[in-house]
């Protein structure tokens, strides 16, 4: 984009403003994997799809230093505009993906 690299980032990251409704739905986005409501690391593919998610998360901190997405894609909830470009990915990935 003009403003920079726009990132699609499939079920890694989702950004939902709010839970579904119900009771084993929040269950395991909320209390098992702190997957949502927000801009956060998705947890259940972090468990069931991922072989080494803090390998994936450190690659992508890379990625994000050096070039910084603008702009990130989610498949669940709205985009997220970061301004400055990379820093609030950069902050999810070493605060919530601990790299």
């Amino acid at each position: 984009s003009g403003s920079g690299p726009v990132w699609h980032v499939t079920d890694v990251i989702f950004n939902w403003p709010s839970l579904p409704p119900g009771f084993i739905v929040k269950l395991i986005f909320n209390v098992l994997t702190d997957s949502a409501p927000g801009f956060k690391l998705a947890g259940p593919p972090r468990l069931f799809q991922m072989r080494d998610a803090r390998g994936v998360y450190r690659w992508l901190k890379e990625l994000a230093a050096k070039a910084p997405p603008a702009r990130i894609v989610p498949s669940h909830g709205e985009d997220v505009v970061l301004d400055p470009p990379g820093q609030r990915l950069i902050e999810l990935l070493t605060t919530q993906g601990k790299v």
